[in-house]
This record gives C-alpha cells, structure tokens and sequence, in this order.
C-alpha cells in the first residue's frame, strides 16, 4: 500500500493516489467515502489508468468526467462538462474552455450549465446541482479537485460524486467491518482530503470498491488515458 496523497468529493469526500506496488509506473487512486455512523470515513482504490465517471444527472444530460494527470500525486489536469450539443473544459491551472474551444471570461454559461471561476475555485452549476472544483498546488504543479456541494433532487443520479454515505460497524478487537450485514476485511489507512483548503490529513478504513460502490466498478470508468 502506497504512502498517503490527496483527497476530496461530497459524499466521497476524497482522493488519495500513490504507486502500486510491483507496477511502478500504474498510479493507484484511493477514495474516501463518509459514513452515515462512524467518524472515520471509508476509502478504497482504483488501479487503472482511466477517465472517472464524476457525475451523471440523466434527467439534464449532463456528465462531468475527470481525466487524472499522469503523476499519481496530482489529482486531476482535466474536468470535461459535456452536455447534449456542447462541452465545457476546465484544465489543471483553472482554466475555463467555452464550447467554441476559446478560452472563456470569468463566466461561461452552456445550455442549463453555468461555470464560475474565482480565485483557486470554480463553481458548476446547474438547476439544484453545485459542483464546486477546487484548484490545488503540490510540488509547483496545479491540480483539480471537485466537491458536490448541493445534490440535486434528482434520484437518478450517477458517479463517484453521487454515491452516497454507507452506514458500518467495526467488529471489537479486529478491523474488520460489517457493511450491508456481511463482515469484510479491511485495513487502517490515511489520506490527505482535498475537498478542504488547505487540505488535512485524515485516517480511514480501507475496503473492497465493491462494498461501497453498490455496482461494477466499471460502470465509473470511461477507460481513456491520463492526462499530462
């Protein structure tokens, strides 16, 4: 298990990517995921070089994917908001591309989509949904980190910015954990959680994907290369 990175979404409030290990050159993503009952969160890994699944509302045709950069420590170089006619791009530096493939002002609106950049943030908006996607800084290089600040009223909600907080037990004198009535291994772990700034280091219960996902892992993942 790799050492502790970064963090950060709403329900899954963080990421953390370290090297896996015998595949130097594979990045391992790690997400931490709130709980309904205990004060430690869970996380669990993806160990594939892959576009993520971020936030699919079906009802507005809206995704939001997320294309991590190439170093495993640097969160996200690209967010693409695609809707029905058009998308729009936001890069590791918080730079916003309108849908003619300009770059934009400080306000870029698409269809039910509104984009804002601040200072270190910028906001997506869209009906009752706000994505906030915060710009961070390691080692000299700007990285992206999105946060679901407000759920839409929609159930049919998609992506790892969608699931939500899974209620567990950890079973005395052991570190395994009841999950949906069934007892699971899991492994004391940390992470940084980028979905504050600055970002703080957290402990969590490492787990199976499956467990807290509810679905395939793939149905969150888009199987495109990194970025950078």
């Amino acid at each position: 298990m790799g050492p502790p990175f970064s963090t950060g979404f709403g329900s899954i409030v963080g990421i953390t990517e370290g090297r896996v290990q015998g595949k130097p050159d594979q990045p391992r993503h790690s997400f931490l995921l709130k709980a309904e009952n205990q004060s430690l969160p869970l996380c669990f890994n993806i160990d594939e070089e892959t576009t993520l699944k971020l936030f699919h509302h079906p009802s507005s045709q809206l995704l939001i994917v997320g294309q991590p950069n190439k170093d495993s420590d640097s969160g996200f170089g690209l967010i693409t908001v695609h809707l029905q006619n058009s998308e729009i791009q936001i890069n590791g530096n918080g730079i916003v591309t309108g849908p003619t493939g300009s770059t934009g002002p400080d306000q870029i609106t698409a269809g039910s989509v509104t984009v804002t950049k601040r200072d270190k943030e910028i906001d997506v908006v869209s009906d009752d949904m706000h994505i906030l996607i915060l710009v961070h800084e390691k080692h000299g290089k700007n990285f992206l980190w999105p946060v679901l600040k407000q759920r839409p009223s929609a159930n049919n909600t998609e992506g790892i910015l969608a699931v939500k907080p899974v209620d567990y037990e950890v079973k005395p004198q052991s570190s395994q954990l009841k999950i949906h009535g069934q007892v699971f291994p899991s492994i004391s772990y940390f992470a940084v959680d980028n979905s504050v700034s600055p970002p703080a280091l957290t402990q969590c219960w490492l787990v199976d994907p499956d467990l807290v996902l509810q679905r395939p892992l793939d149905e969150f993942l888009l199987h495109s290369k990194h970025v950078g």
